[in-house]
């Protein structure tokens, strides 16, 4: 049965009003974060480890390729990529930055997170306060998934992607979730993209949404190339397929 009909129907576990409208609810299956009515993030109940929306397995296409071993993620949402993550590397140096306190409280009540995992950290920042205190040197994959406006360099979130792309180490992989992206805003990154001479980009368009994520990929990350492949052969295949169907030249 498709997710959305399964998301039709739920018994509201959680509502906070203000700022933003945040929910979870559940049904038998799934559970489900919402913020202002839109779906943020869905877990399966009985595997919370499996990702569930197409933009995740996007994001997630990395691992086909790459070994990392410490992971810095923008943005938590319901926790789906930590999840997914230390499930296929359980000794993985996974941080996540968030800076909606009740999303990382939602998370560990209700999204199977906890704070006092091995290697795994939650850090209550925005993504500019934590970039101007850190070096980039030692993170082996950078996500970005916290929601831009279509528009370009008007607020915080846009000038941290930008100073994270200017600044991303030659041997750090970098996957970002463009939310809603018109063409001028991609036009506009991709010329931040193609500087970056020692990473090579694969962008996806995201089936049934309007997502579109891209990675800038070392050419050069000693390591993580060469390494043992976690993925199981059927999430293989079904990345492979994945890729063969929603891979876009972004140049």
């Amino acid at each position: 049965m498709p997710l959305s009909r399964h998301l039709q129907q739920g018994q509201l576990l959680y509502f906070k009003q203000a700022p933003d409208a945040i929910s979870v609810s559940e049904n038998r299956h799934f559970r489900w974060l919402s913020f202002n009515d839109v779906l943020q993030s869905a877990m399966r109940k009985q595997r919370p480890h499996w990702l569930t929306l197409p933009h995740q397995w996007a994001l997630m296409l990395p691992w086909q390729h790459y070994s990392p071993k410490r992971i810095v993620e923008l943005g938590l949402g319901g926790g789906n990529h930590l999840r997914f993550c230390r499930w296929l590397s359980p000794q993985l140096d996974y941080q996540v930055v968030e800076s909606n306190r009740t999303v990382i409280e939602l998370s560990q009540s209700f999204f199977a997170l906890y704070q006092s995992a091995a290697n795994q950290e939650i850090v209550c920042q925005t993504a500019e306060q934590w970039l101007s205190n850190q070096s980039l040197v030692d993170i082996d994959w950078l996500i970005f998934d916290i929601y831009q406006a279509p528009k370009v360099g008007i607020n915080a979130t846009q000038n941290t992607l930008q100073a994270l792309i200017e600044d991303l180490p030659e041997h750090t992989l970098l996957s970002i979730n463009f939310t809603e992206p018109t063409p001028q805003s991609l036009r506009y990154w991709q010329q931040l993209f193609n500087k970056k001479k020692r990473h090579r980009i694969a962008a996806y368009e995201v089936p049934h949404y309007q997502n579109v994520v891209v990675h800038l990929l070392p050419k050069q990350a000693p390591s993580m190339l060469g390494k043992e492949c976690y993925l199981t052969p059927s999430y293989q295949r079904r990345w492979q397929q994945f890729h063969q169907q929603f891979y876009f030249d972004l140049t």
